[in-house]
């Protein structure tokens, strides 16, 4: 095989490689400037509409203050070949953590960020990681009350540029019930027996 082959079937191979799969991690620990700069001073949007522009990363307001996690995945959400971020934003007041959020950050050419979706996830937690796998956003964290590990799902919508939650799954402890809630299950009562005693049907 001649070297011109050889190169042609290379660069075939690179190409190929760069199309059809991410050359973004999907988490990491945001310690460099190119990723905390733009995330922590930015502007985002709570799940009530209320903006926030963080600067080096907090926003006080009167006697709240919010701040960004430093863990973050990272991935190229829509394909276009620029960095999109999943982060996670804390509520304090009076040194108290009251709410947590996660964020979705579209990013372009420009450098630019742009939260296009934010939803409460819990409050009291300590995050594990952050991972972004078949499009699929997984947020594994230890609630503190109850203590316990806990995984949230989501799917992001990219026609509606929304967060879409799909399960709850809560750590089994002894005597507890593994709990999934992937949708809400609503109950059919019939009472067709002899038997007055109602039957409820799943």
């Amino acid at each position: 095989m001649n070297q011109s082959i050889k190169n042609w079937l290379l660069t075939s191979i690179i190409g190929f490689s760069l199309i059809n799969f991410p050359f973004f991690p999907t988490r990491v620990l945001a310690q460099d400037n190119e990723i905390n700069n733009p995330l922590n001073n930015t502007i985002y949007y709570l799940p009530d509409g209320e903006a926030i522009t963080l600067s080096g990363g907090r926003y006080e307001t009167g006697n709240k203050v919010f701040v960004l996690s430093e863990k973050v995945a990272i991935a190229d959400i829509n394909n276009d070949q620029s960095q999109d971020f999943f982060v996670i934003l804390t509520e304090l007041e009076q040194g108290i953590e009251l709410n947590n959020y996660v964020a979705v950050l579209l990013g372009n050419n420009n450098q630019q960020l742009d939260n296009v979706d934010t939803l409460f996830i819990d409050n009291e937690i300590d995050i594990n990681n952050l991972t972004w796998t078949d499009q699929v956003l997984t947020v594994e964290f230890m609630a503190n009350s109850p203590r316990r590990k806990k995984t949230l799902m989501y799917h992001f919508d990219l026609g509606s540029e929304t967060l879409i939650p799909l399960t709850l799954e809560t750590e089994k402890k002894p005597g507890d019930i593994f709990i999934r809630e992937p949708e809400i299950i609503e109950p059919d009562f019939n009472n067709r027996e002899e038997n007055p005693s109602i039957r409820i049907e799943l």
